[in-house]
């Protein structure tokens, strides 16, 4: 995948699209690939063998876990292995095909059951729903997403967070995501919801604070209405959401930025073959009526 807010040392694909095209509007340029790769995931390996006793939590992020082979070899190594106060943590686009996710399942389930690790936890990343989600999170299938998710909630031995990216493009339908969760969660309680600013470089033309405060109002104070709680730890996920809203309310328009944010999108309809002004008509009209 290469989401839009994402930068070239995460995404082979972002990389991809830099070397093919060029640097974006924010400064990204391709990066060449570390040769010392292999030397580094092997003394990994071999210092998780004499050190995973000493952790309490390893966490693998990403790209995307699932569809990287170390990934499933640091699995199969821990299933040889006993590191009984270990929680392990990964995050997860769930763009993957059914078949993995339950290989996944599988072999957590036998880690968890034998007492080799203390407990499992998916975080998986989704910022909003329907086309919007598609455009940012771009080679995103969102009923593929879905169909993962669904089966990963019938396991309730995991401990699963839906992690949202809080960006412009994100905010007006992120409470329909938000919803789902809600009726997610009738099913398994122990889901958490969990929002997220975004970083890095990409934050000069992502961020909503360049909009002002007024244009995404409505849509926070319906997602801090509407917050889903069903467990203690819900309270402390929807304050990462409350602090975003005070971090807004002081936000006025920045015009040049929005001028960039509009060039970085006609950008990516040219290199991704989108069209985001169909995707996110509010802010084509916001643009519209402040002339940019």
């Amino acid at each position: 995948m290469s989401c839009v807010y994402c930068i070239p040392q995460h995404s082979s694909k972002i990389n991809a699209e830099l070397k093919k095209f060029g640097p974006d509007l924010v400064g990204q340029k391709y990066l060449t690939i570390e040769k010392d790769r292999n030397i580094y995931h092997q003394k990994f390996f071999e210092w998780l063998t004499v050190n995973g006793d000493k952790l309490m939590r390893l966490s693998v992020l990403g790209g995307e876990p699932l569809l990287q082979k170390e990934f499933w070899e640091l699995l199969e190594q821990l299933t040889t292995e006993r590191h009984p106060n270990l929680e392990l943590t990964i995050n997860s686009n769930l763009n993957c095909d059914q078949q993995t996710i339950e290989r996944f399942v599988n072999l957590a389930h036998t880690l968890v059951k034998d007492r080799r690790l203390k407990r499992i936890d998916i975080g998986c990343s989704l910022d909003c729903w329907g086309k919007p989600a598609e455009f940012v999170r771009h080679g995103l299938d969102l009923n593929n997403w879905q169909r993962n998710f669904e089966f990963l909630i019938n396991h309730k031995w995991l401990y699963i967070t839906v992690h949202h990216v809080i960006t412009a493009l994100t905010i007006k339908t992120a409470i329909d995501l938000q919803r789902k969760i809600t009726e997610y969660k009738k099913k398994n309680k122990s889901i958490v919801q969990a929002y997220h600013f975004l970083d890095g470089p990409t934050t000069e033309v992502y961020h909503p604070g360049i909009f002002g405060y007024d244009f995404f109002k409505n849509d926070i104070d319906q997602l801090l209405q509407e917050y889903p709680e069903t467990q203690h730890w819900d309270k402390t996920a929807k304050g990462r959401l409350i602090g975003v809203a005070k971090m807004l309310q002081s936000s006025k328009i920045d015009i040049p930025r929005l001028k960039k944010l509009q060039e970085t999108l006609d950008m990516i309809d040219v290199r991704r073959n989108t069209n985001w002004k169909n995707v996110f008509p509010e802010i084509a009209q916001f643009f519209k009526e402040h002339n940019i």
